[in-house]
C-alpha cells in the first residue's frame, strides 16, 4: 500500500484554479520531485499531503501507520535557541522523555535522606528511561547531531538567530530528517524572484 495517495484533487484560491484533477501516490523508498513555475500549486499540494490544507474536491489517503513531516519554506525557531536545541526539539516524545529523565535525576540529587520522595523519583526516572528506549535510546541524540555535521553545521551550540538564512534552513532540514518520518516533504524556497521552486518528497 502507498504511504500516501491523492485522488482527483481540485483547489482554487478565489477565482484562480490552482490544482485541477491531480492524482499521485508515493510508496516507501520513492523520491518524487515536483517542478513548476511559481504559483503552479506545488506548495498547495505539499500542504495537502501533510494535512495542513484540504482540497475543494478529491481526497488524500495516508497509510494508517505512516508519518509525514514537511520542511516549511520559512522555518521557525524559538528566540535564542541553539542549533542543538532546535534539532532535538523536533524529536517530540524522545525529547519529552529526556526532559523527564533529567528532571528526575536532578531531583534525586536533592532528595538525599528522603526515602519516600526518593522512591517516587526513582520510579519516574525508570519510566522516563523506558520511554527513551522505546523512542530510540540515548544514541538517538548522537544520530541527530550527526545530521547537523553532515549538513555543514559544525557548531551545534550556535544560536540559530545568528546563523545565515541558508544555515538556518539546514538546521530545519536536520530537524525534519531527525524525526525519521515515513515521508519527508521538502518545499524549496526560491532564491530570486525569477527562479523556480521545486517541492521534493522523499519516502523512506
Amino acid at each position: 500500500m502507498p504511504l500516501v495517495t491523492a485522488h482527483h484533487l481540485f483547489k482554487s484560491h478565489g477565482d484562480r484554479r490552482v490544482l485541477e484533477d491531480v492524482s499521485l501516490s508515493v510508496r516507501t523508498g520513492e523520491r518524487v520531485g515536483l517542478v513548476g513555475a511559481n504559483g503552479s500549486g506545488k506548495s498547495t499540494l505539499a500542504r495537502m499531503l501533510t494535512g495542513a490544507d484540504v482540497p475543494d474536491a478529491g481526497e488524500v489517503v495516508l497509510r494508517r501507520d505512516a508519518s509525514v513531516v514537511a520542511l516549511e519554506q520559512d522555518p521557525r525557531f524559538q528566540p535564542g535557541q541553539t542549533a542543538r536545541d532546535a534539532l532535538l526539539s523536533g524529536l517530540g516524545p524522545w525529547s519529552e522523555a529526556r526532559a523527564r529523565h533529567r528532571h528526575a535525576t536532578a531531583e534525586l540529587q536533592a532528595a538525599a535522606g528522603e526515602p519516600d520522595r526518593t522512591a517516587t523519583l526513582v520510579a519516574a526516572q525508570a519510566e522516563a528511561e523506558a520511554a527513551l528506549t522505546r523512542h530510540g535510546g540515548w544514541e538517538r541524540e548522537h544520530a541527530a547531531l550527526a545530521l547537523l555535521d553532515r549538513l555543514g553545521i559544525a557548531d551545534v551550540d550556535a544560536v540559530v538567530d545568528e546563523l545565515s538564512g541558508g544555515e538556518r534552513r539546514r538546521v530545519a532540514l536536520a530537524r525534519t530528517l531527525a524525526r525519521r518520518p515515513d515521508l519527508a516533504i521538502l518545499d524549496d524556497r526560491p532564491t530570486t524572484s525569477t527562479s523556480r521552486r521545486s517541492s521534493g518528497s522523499s519516502a523512506t
